[in-house]
């Protein structure tokens, strides 16, 4: 692939979900709309899937509200919406909560995409269909 061909696989194809990093200085809606200005989806189908989306996680109401001014359940909700906008046949999701993990099994399934998990809670393991752990024996203080 060419490095414009990689762009556009990994702005399509690949999603990421990483804690509740919201950006305060954008609404909600402003919040879970980024992936598609990245995508060049058209405003008309991005207006259209930000409407099912947030109606699918009941945050219609809190669009145009600020995430500083929303509880950490709603936050994990927008940060939900704005990783499953763009459809994503890979979800990378570091340290998801429980119901953040069902979510998206019913995701992965409903798709036939696929979700890695980086975590260190051992309650997630009963979700796993593979299982890889990284050990490290030596202790690197330069990192």
């Amino acid at each position: 692939m060419s490095g414009h061909e990689k762009q556009k696989f990994f702005r399509n194809t690949v999603s990421c979900l990483r804690g509740y990093f919201l950006q305060s200085n954008l609404t909600v809606k402003d919040n879970i709309a980024l992936p598609s200005f990245f995508s060049g989806i058209g405003k008309r189908e991005r207006e259209t899937r930000i409407e099912s989306i947030a109606k699918k996680f009941d945050i219609v109401d809190i669009l145009k509200i600020k995430p500083t001014k929303i509880s950490d359940d709603m936050r994990e909700r927008v940060c939900l919406a704005r990783t499953l906008l763009m459809n994503p046949k890979v979800i990378l999701a570091t340290e998801p909560s429980e119901w953040t993990t069902e979510v998206l099994l019913r995701y992965i399934e409903a798709k036939n995409a696929v979700l890695i998990i980086s975590s260190n809670n051992p309650n997630l393991r009963k979700y796993a269909a593979d299982i890889i752990t990284i050990n490290s024996k030596e202790k690197n203080d330069n990192f």
